[in-house]
């Protein structure tokens, strides 16, 4: 496993320590799962916002909202 050195100040570090605490991770477990999110796991594809409002297609339409109940079950086939 790598290893990665940066250079934060007192407050920071502070900061750190607390959030990492709050979530009651180690402050390593902590900074890796922030990297992971930010830098990796959670990213959405190169030019996947350009997506939105592209379908040029008349046919095309919204689906009628599903009307249900909390505790209504629901099946697929």
């Amino acid at each position: 496993m790598s290893q990665l050195i940066i250079d934060i100040d007192v407050e920071m570090e502070k900061a750190i320590r607390n959030a990492a605490k709050r979530d009651a991770l180690s402050v390593s477990q902590w900074v890796k799962k922030k990297i992971q999110s930010a830098a990796v796991l959670s990213s959405w594809p190169s030019g996947y916002a350009e997506l939105l409002g592209s379908i040029d297609d008349p046919t095309f339409k919204e689906p009628d909202e599903l009307k249900m109940g909390l505790d209504q079950q629901i099946l697929f086939s």
